[in-house]
């Protein structure tokens, strides 16, 4: 839940600072190339946040339950070393246990207007 209130509070402020450079953009621009994957255990609020703020940007990404598919799990301790809930990958691009910040910030780096 405290992810959710930090991204509505991030979100609006973004909207709020963009407003006073021409307004806020109807579209989000993206990569087209650009592939996120999402590992999750069911469940998991801070995942359900991630999930909001991606799906807020009409962000494309794939969902990889750990909790139904075991192989996703041992997929992602390959990847990172551990088992955590939510992290994602963003165009190769690791982060385990991330926060909705963390992702908002790395999708700026790769050029996304938020």
């Amino acid at each position: 839940m405290k992810d959710k209130i930090f991204f509505h509070r991030a979100f609006e402020e973004r909207k709020n600072r963009l407003a006073g450079r021409g307004g806020f953009p109807l579209r989000f621009q993206r990569s087209p190339a650009m592939k996120i994957t999402l590992y999750k255990k069911s469940g998991c609020p801070w995942a359900a946040a991630v999930i909001g703020f991606l799906n807020e940007l009409n962000l494309p990404f794939e969902i990889r339950n750990v909790t139904t598919q075991p192989a996703y799990g041992e997929e992602l301790q390959r990847l990172t070393g551990k088992c955590i809930s939510p992290s994602l990958e963003i165009d190769g691009q690791l982060l385990a246990d991330a926060s909705v910040e963390q992702v908002a910030e790395v999708l700026e780096h790769k050029g996304i207007v938020l």
